[in-house]
């Protein structure tokens, strides 16, 4: 508050009397304070100011005469602190003609804005009923400005300032106090809301820069992301609009402050703002413009840029609220980053990286009804491959011929994986002349490939539709052609014709059941008991996913197939966890619930630990009474996140078995990775024990499981023979229809 003032008045009569009279103006107290310090000037003493006590115990600016400055108004000086703060907490007036001199506390306000060159200064304190309620204050660049005289013409300033306060606007300023907090409360709980109801980042964004100017009544909000030292605008409100792709390197503040946790705003002149995000100049001349950091995530990094309303800049409220929009803006930028993260994950094919069946299917649905053409691929004997070399050789081929399947496309379209050796490629607009000659390009690039075993060969079958048509008739269209092309000899390509029938014609019973029965959740859960073999005695009981109303004994391999084919795998298999758990609530607690899970819905984090905590408390059952039953016939590519997840479980109390161990994929290496605390042998080496093979193979598991100290279960026992065969080899545990048959429960926890 530098300005030069009068040194040799002496009480100004006429200036008490104009002061009195404002102080009687009904006016709000900010504009009668406002005018104060205008009349202030008129009669001698530029740029005097008032400050405050607010509920910290700190004295901040309410009005002063001078140039918006917005150092100045950010400041907030603890009652005792410099020389405004001593006057505070002292109570008395101090006058310094020289601060260079000057042997008591250093001015705090000299060294904020232009006031470096301060030199004197006259500060009195505000008193009303005996208690200090703020200061009136003046100061300037020469020494020996103030004297006794101005001293006197303050303090009676001041006291008619304290009468103001006392007599007339308490119950205003309090009034006004609390409507700016309802106002305040009102905004961070709409804006709370409305960050929370979405994940997708750019409609967060827009919501941001939406309720900062809303509670602020700014002209002009952005939101910024800061990357690679400069800055781009990615949300805006209030005209004009930020010029397009403008780069904000030239705002050389803003990548320090993105990077900034204390939460302190920073502030920039509107002329810097234009300059740095190309707007007309003079669109924020005069105004100060709030900087704060927001967007802490990992992957997004920003500020919160809002023009002042008015040329006074911001008062504490104001910027209370800017910087909960801002944390809470960096709370919902970080929720919709993970969410995407998840959301591509659960996308993504693990081994190739394109798009899987599920998104695939959901770009087919959004481009029905419009001109496309869909290639359908196979990979000629991938499985020879595999047999041959590895499933690490044919995951190789595999990825050398995504990456070359997606090149080729580029912009014109998408590629997915859709199954084990099939993908597909959705051609938005393409007709059947131009889908045919990109397949064609597609078999012959695979013989410039060279994958570190076996080949890569492919056959394609092309169907294009016109607009109306069913998207998911033409994906079947395509499915026979490349049938059609496979058995008249692979590597080649067939388009689909008009006496081509669509693959949708003959679907299994079910592939044309397993959507209906997910989207009704039309799945119930019945349980077979797992017995000792020594006493018959149930251990527990293993929850079968079945069809509402179907026979417990229906086999649905079929089913789980069906899904797995048609991209419905995690929803089945969350479907059926959750009548597992449902229809458990009646078993007795503290018996081991057998659940089964696969091992991809397992690791998907779409429905991870916490979910299925959720789950249990719903149903009432604890993890501890719970094993997680995972097939080992199904591959695990990720080793690693397989033991990560496990022990996450783990943690919670989980248990779990591993399903058909010594059929199809088992290995000891998966054994030992997960460290079951059950092991249930394949049904297959029970039925075959009297063989020596399936024996030694029984013995090997057995043998093995043992010396982890997991419990051993004989599935498959369909008559007393197994079981006796079984207790010979001194496996304790058996479950078949020998043992007891799948069973809905009644309300006691009795199979009926």
């Amino acid at each position: 508050m530098s300005a030069d003032a009068r040194g040799d008045v002496s009480p100004d009569s006429e200036l008490v009397a104009r002061v009195a009279e404002v102080v009687h103006d009904p006016r709000p107290l900010p504009r009668v304070l406002d005018r104060v310090v205008g009349l202030l000037a008129e009669h001698g003493y530029p740029g005097a100011g008032i400050t405050l006590i607010n509920e910290r115990d700190e004295l901040y600016v309410v009005a002063y005469d001078g140039p918006p400055d917005e150092d100045i108004l950010a400041l907030r000086l603890p009652v005792g602190e410099g020389i405004m703060g001593t006057v505070a907490a002292e109570c008395r007036p101090l006058l310094v003609a020289d601060l260079d001199t000057h042997q008591g506390p250093a001015p705090a306000n000299r060294a904020v804005g232009g006031h470096a060159r301060l030199r004197s200064i006259l500060a009195v304190p505000i008193v009303t009923d005996h208690s200090v309620i703020g200061v009136l204050e003046i100061d300037s660049t020469e020494p020996g400005r103030f004297v006794a005289a101005d001293q006197r013409v303050f303090e009676t300033v001041a006291s008619e300032i304290a009468r103001a306060v006392s007599e007339s606007a308490p119950l205003e300023l309090a009034g006004a106090l609390l409507r700016r907090r309802v106002h305040e409360l009102m905004i961070l709980a709409e804006a709370t809301r409305a960050l929370s109801a979405t994940v997708d980042l750019s409609v967060v964004c827009e919501a941001v820069v939406r309720y900062a100017a809303l509670g602020l009544g700014s002209p002009r909000v952005l939101l910024l992301e800061t990357r690679d030292g400069g800055a781009s605008v990615v949300a805006e409100h209030g005209e004009p609009a930020a010029a397009p792709g403008h780069d904000t390197g030239s705002i050389q503040r803003l990548p320090t402050l993105a990077g900034s946790r204390d939460g302190e705003p920073a502030f920039l002149t509107g002329s810097e703002v234009e300059s740095g995000l190309g707007l007309p100049a003079g669109s924020l001349a005069g105004r100060t413009v709030a900087a704060v950091p927001c967007g802490h995530g990992s992957d997004f990094g920003g500020v919160l840029l809002a023009a002042a309303r008015t040329s006074h800049g911001f008062d504490p409220a104001e910027l209370r609220l800017l910087n909960g929009i801002a944390d809470l803006a960096g709370l919902a930028i970080g929720n919709a980053e993970r969410f995407g993260r998840l959301a591509a994950a659960a996308d993504t094919d693990v081994v190739t990286h394109l798009n899987n069946r599920a998104r695939f299917e959901r770009d087919l649905a959004a481009h029905s009804g419009s001109p496309l053409a869909v290639l359908s691929i196979d990979l000629d004997r991938l499985k020879l491959t595999n047999d041959t070399y590895g499933h690490e050789a044919g995951d190789a081929v595999l990825e050398h011929v995504a990456e070359a399947l997606d090149k080729i496309v580029g912009a014109r379209g998408a590629v997915a994986r859709t199954g084990a050796d099939e993908f597909a490629v959705l051609l938005p607009g393409a007709s059947a002349i131009d889908a045919t000659a990109l397949a064609e390009d597609m078999r012959q690039s695979m013989y410039g490939l060279v994958p570190p075993f076996g080949t890569a060969r492919i056959s394609v079958g092309v169907a294009a539709a016109m607009a109306g048509a069913d998207a998911r008739i033409t994906w079947s269209a395509a499915d026979a052609a490349l049938r059609r092309a496979k058995q008249w000899g692979r590597d080649r390509v067939e388009c689909a014709g008009e006496d081509t029938p669509p693959a949708s014609h003959h679907p299994t019973r079910w592939d044309d059941d397993v959507v209906t029965l997910i989207d009704t959740r039309a799945i119930e859960s019945v349980y077979q008991p797992i017995v000792r073999l020594g006493d018959h005695g149930v251990l527990g009981f293993e929850a079968l996913a079945r069809p509402i109303g179907a026979d417990p004994d229906l086999s649905v391999e079929g089913l789980f197939a069906a899904a797995h084919r048609t991209g419905w795998s995690r929803e089945l298999d969350w479907l059926s966890r959750r009548a597992a758990a449902q229809g458990s609530r009646s078993l007795p607690a503290g018996g081991p619930l057998f659940v089964n899970c696969s091992i991809g819905a397992l690791l998907n984090p779409v429905h991870d630990v916490d979910q299925m905590l959720l789950l249990l408390d719903w149903a009432d059952r604890s993890p501890a009474d719970v094993v997680l039953e995972i097939t080992e016939r199904e591959a695990v590519d990720d080793l690693d996140r397989f033991r990560d997840v496990l022990a996450a479980y783990r943690a919670h109390g989980f248990r779990f078995a591993i399903d058909d161990v010594g059929e199809g994929r088992s290995t000891l290496e998966v054994l030992a990775q997960a460290e079951p605390e059950f092991v249930k042998i394949a049904r297959s080496l029970t039925v075959t024990s009297h063989l020596l093979g399936p024996r030694s193979a029984i013995l090997a598991v057995a043998a093995f499981a043992r010396s982890s100290g997991a419990v051993i279960i004989a599935e498959g026992i369909e008559d007393e023979r197994h079981a006796e065969m079984m207790a010979a080899m001194d496996i304790d545990h058996g479950q078949g229809w020998w043992l007891g048959h799948p069973a809905r429960l009644d309300q006691n926890g009795g199979a009926r």
